[in-house]
C-alpha cells in the first residue's frame, strides 16, 4: 500500500507509473505555475484526452477533460432554439455536478462547441492512500464519459425533445 501527501517526493513518478498501466501517456505539460503536468488518453475508441496536474504551493492535483462537439452534433445543436440548447447545457452541468465533479463552458460560437470538466483531489497534511487518487482518476474518466453519452443521446438522429431531458437524471447513468 502506497500512501501520500501534499509533501510526497516523487508524487508525479507515482502518477506516472500509475497512468502507464492504464493509459497512454502523451506528453508532460511543462508549466512553471506547476510542479507536474501530465496529458494521457484513455485506451477508447474516440480521443479521450485528459490532463492532470499539480499546481505549485497547493495541497491539490487537479484533473481536466475537454469535450468538443462532433460536425454532426454541432450541427444539430445549432438547429436548436435557444432555449433547448440551454436546457441542454443546463442538463450537462447538472449530470457533472450531481458526480461531484466541475463543469465549465469553455469555448461557444457556431463552429465550435467546447465543454470542460475538471474536479480537484486535494491533498491534505495526513497521509491518503495512492488508490483513492486512481479512483478519483477513473471516476473522472467515468463522468466524461456519461457526458459524451449525454450529448450523443440528445442530439442523436432522432433530433432533440425536450422529453428527453427529463428522461436522462442523472441516476439513470448509475
Amino acid at each position: 500500500m502506497i500512501i501520500i501527501s501534499s509533501k510526497t517526493p516523487k508524487l508525479k513518478d507515482i502518477i506516472k507509473r500509475h497512468l502507464q498501466k492504464v493509459a497512454y501517456i502523451r506528453k508532460e505539460i511543462p508549466n512553471p505555475l506547476a510542479d507536474f503536468g501530465i496529458e494521457f488518453k484513455f485506451p477508447t475508441k474516440k480521443d479521450f484526452t485528459m490532463v492532470i496536474a499539480k499546481p505549485k504551493d497547493k495541497g491539490e492535483i487537479q484533473l481536466t477533460h475537454t469535450i468538443k462537439f462532433g460536425e454532426e452534433h454541432l450541427k444539430r445543436y445549432n438547429t436548436l432554439k435557444s432555449l433547448e440548447q440551454n436546457q441542454l447545457l443546463y442538463d450537462l452541468s447538472q449530470l457533472v455536478h450531481s458526480k461531484e465533479c466541475n463543469f465549465t463552458i469553455l469555448k461557444f460560437d457556431n463552429n465550435e462547441r467546447i465543454i470542460g470538466i475538471a474536479n480537484k483531489f486535494i491533498l491534505s497534511g495526513k497521509p491518503i492512500e495512492i488508490n483513492k487518487l486512481f479512483k478519483f482518476i477513473n471516476k473522472a474518466f467515468c463522468v466524461s464519459a456519461l457526458v459524451l453519452n449525454h450529448i450523443k443521446f440528445r442530439l442523436s438522429a432522432n433530433g432533440y425533445t425536450p422529453e428527453s431531458s427529463s428522461n436522462l437524471s442523472p441516476s439513470y447513468f448509475t
